[in-house]
């Protein structure tokens, strides 16, 4: 679709489950040629929608998901999280920390010691003898609920967390969580073995 040099327009680097990486906001100042190292694999030496966004920085059609601003907004309310990332970054490949879990509104951080002993029973109820969790049906017979986020390679615990939290919350709405400190790790040696899928 062709859109008039001048148009305000909003740019999405990618997203990931229920985040989206923004970019920012400029102005589609027309089509120009990339720089060749600008992701090659879709740029082919045409000429490409050249944004400039409001702090300063050049990203190319070829290389984000791009329009209009109403339309642009219109996706980004779709996600859970929108966090901001640099076209410097993006194409490095790197990936501005997620918000961490005490940062997540109704979800509060507690010490294990700070959680009622009926509640630990009650936990221990679905967790056999090897230690392991039960399956989804055997906890769902001792009438708890059961929510299911696959672990990702390379995922640090508190991501995995973050998405458990959100599909806690999908489930029902307007409920407190509490989360024991312990678990909670965001150093980049706490990522999950490539190895698991």
């Amino acid at each position: 679709m062709d859109y008039e040099v001048g148009t305000r327009v909003g740019a999405i680097a990618f997203a990931d489950g229920n985040r989206v990486y923004f970019l920012g906001r400029g102005t589609y100042v027309g089509d120009r040629f990339p720089p060749a190292n600008v992701n090659p694999a879709l740029n082919m030496g045409f000429p490409n929608p050249k944004i400039e966004l409001d702090n300063g920085d050049v990203v190319w059609g070829c290389e984000c998901w791009w329009g209009p601003e109403d339309m642009i907004d219109e996706n980004l309310n779709r996600f859970e999280h929108i966090i901001h990332i640099s076209v410097e970054d993006f194409r490095a490949g790197k990936r501005p920390p997620v918000p961490g879990i005490e940062d997540i509104d109704g979800v509060e951080l507690i010490s294990m010691d700070e959680i009622p002993n009926d509640a630990k029973q009650r936990f221990m109820e679905f967790i056999d003898e090897d230690g392991n969790f039960e399956d989804d049906d055997a906890v769902r017979e001792k009438g708890l609920d059961f929510i299911d986020v696959q672990l990702r390679e390379g995922e640090t615990m508190n991501e995995t967390m973050t998405r458990a939290i959100d599909e806690i919350k999908k489930k029902y709405p307007g409920c407190k969580i509490v989360v024991p400190k312990e678990l909670v790790k965001q150093k980049e040696e706490d990522k999950i073995d490539p190895e698991v899928n």
